[in-house]
């Protein structure tokens, strides 16, 4: 697996806790679209205020919170992978975001995507096993 690959995959996690926890504080309102028959997931339309729409597939839990599936995520028009920077950006008006807070979060995002790529290489790189020989300490790092 590339890092590139690895950078896609906790960009989109990142997004997905984002908007399930956005849309939990009411501060973002998908839009149910449809219902997959064959799937616990249902078809989401985010629009926000700048005009940007993302789509995603979403379970709701008991407590209305939308355990969203990272790799459904896509920006409508758009090819690109999803960028956890970009979707802030899109979502600043959504969000009563300043600029000058805004640059200052999506610096906090930088850094805890960072943080998720180095954690991701690190848990793929134990089994179940290797896990059970650790001490205390060490398992607590990885859990």
């Amino acid at each position: 697996m590339t890092q590139k690959h690895i950078w896609q995959i906790v960009n989109r996690r990142f997004i997905a806790k984002s908007i399930g926890e956005l849309s939990y504080e009411q501060v973002l309102q998908p839009k149910l679209e449809n219902e997959l028959s064959d799937s616990i997931y249902q078809s989401y339309r985010l629009e926000l205020l700048s005009g940007v729409i993302y789509h995603f597939q979403a379970w709701k839990s008991a407590w209305d919170h939308l355990r969203i599936k990272p790799e459904s995520i896509f920006k409508e028009g758009e090819s690109v992978e999803p960028s956890a920077g970009q979707f802030f950006i899109d979502a600043q008006k959504n969000l009563e975001l300043t600029d000058l807070i805004l640059g200052n979060y999506l610096e906090e995002v930088q850094s805890t995507l960072y943080s998720d790529v180095q954690l991701y290489l690190r848990q793929v790189e134990k089994n179940v096993s290797s896990l059970a020989d650790l001490d205390g300490d060490s398992l607590q790092a990885y859990l």
